[in-house]
């Protein structure tokens, strides 16, 4: 064994050391509070690096919080410091490490500059801001307070039409035609014509709340385009749904051989398994780390069964495998004994 997989396998479980080394293309850790996971999924990033022999752009580690990401990345770079020569520069080079949504605008930016390079992210704040701004103008939204019942607040409206907007783009299933040409930029009389032109085609019903619904969920992409910002859901069906009708770019991440560390994968949407899917294809690899007990996101479009899938198909490919991480380093014995009395209740991740 070389040098830097003895550093990198030092002070592991039997569980963790096999994680970390995995030749597999595909391994799901099922890794529960406590069990060492930001760290063996740092390790696993260095030994790609330093054992394995990948360069640093072909790796992205998804996180699902920018503190996490702080977290991880500061893992990644002491472990690639321990792994560099004394003479060479210690960097994640090309790396990416952060959020899906941050990763889709970054790329978006660079694969379609002419039509991306301006855009921003905005956040819940500021886009709540944007829908309220636009409730009884362009976006029409006072139809579906009306739709809704003659009770409906303002703030009800707003929050009712986020989420079934957000839910849309979380299953990959906005889909609408925007007027001819590029959105315009001046604001007030043109911005508003070219919004009313847009139309939603995903079939959301037929009741007078649906089609309110629908007439102010494509005003609102199209408002966003205006003012060259997506937010946090669409950011990612923009990504793909771009990717998927780009051949260049698919053959790129093809031969690019992304190797991908997901953490949480528990609380994936399917949008973001569609970009997973697509970016490790048939030629990268994934590492997916996450506990189907502690999914906490269901209601934010969030799909706990990816993760059984996840490991169901793994257990049974001779080109994958599942990892269990079944050491608690961080907890009391009574307060693990508790929790797995809890997680009995819950069931098998395959179920």
């Amino acid at each position: 064994m070389s040098s830097i997989a003895t550093k990198l396998l030092a002070n592991l479980t039997s569980d963790q050391r096999a994680a970390v080394k995995s030749e597999k293309r595909r391994v799901l850790v099922v890794a529960g509070a406590g069990s060492g996971k930001t760290e063996v999924m740092a390790r696993r990033v260095a030994w790609w690096v330093g054992v394995d022999g990948v360069t640093k752009d072909q790796i992205v580690a998804f996180t699902f919080t920018k503190k996490a990401a702080d977290e991880i990345k500061f893992r990644i770079r002491r472990w690639i410091g321990e792994i560099t020569p004394k003479d060479e520069d210690v960097n994640l080079g090309g790396m990416y490490v952060g959020t899906i949504h941050g990763y889709c605008l970054e790329k978006t930016r660079e694969f379609w500059p002419d039509d991306y390079h301006n855009y921003d992210i905005l956040d819940e704040a500021a886009r709540a801001a944007l829908i309220l701004r636009g409730f009884n103008g362009v976006l029409a939204l006072k139809g579906l307070r009306t739709a809704l019942g003659p009770m409906q607040s303002q703030s009800a409206t707003v929050d009712q039409f986020a989420f079934g907007y957000d839910q849309l783009h979380e299953h990959n299933c906005f889909d609408v035609t925007l007027a001819p040409g590029d959105p315009p930029f001046e604001l007030g009389a043109a911005e508003r014509e070219w919004c009313e032109k847009a139309t939603l085609q995903t079939n959301v019903g037929a009741t007078d709340a649906a089609k309110a619904f629908a007439l102010s969920a494509a005003r609102f992409y199209a408002y966003l385009r205006c003012r060259r910002f997506l937010d946090f859901s669409s950011s990612q069906t923009e990504f793909v749904r771009r990717l998927e009708s780009d051949r260049d770019r698919q053959q790129m991440l093809k031969l690019g051989q992304v190797h991908l560390v997901v953490d949480e994968v528990q609380d994936i949407n399917p949008v973001q398994n569609e970009l997973i899917e697509r970016l490790v294809g048939l030629t990268g690899k994934l590492t997916a780390v996450g506990d189907h007990r502690q999914a906490i996101y269901g209601f934010r479009g969030a799909k706990v069964e990816i993760i059984g899938k996840m490991w169901q198909s793994f257990k049974n490919a001779a080109a994958s495998e599942v990892i269990d991480l079944q050491h608690n380093f961080r907890s009391t014995p009574r307060v693990i004994e508790i929790a797995n009395l809890w997680a009995k209740t819950i069931g098998t991740v395959g179920g």
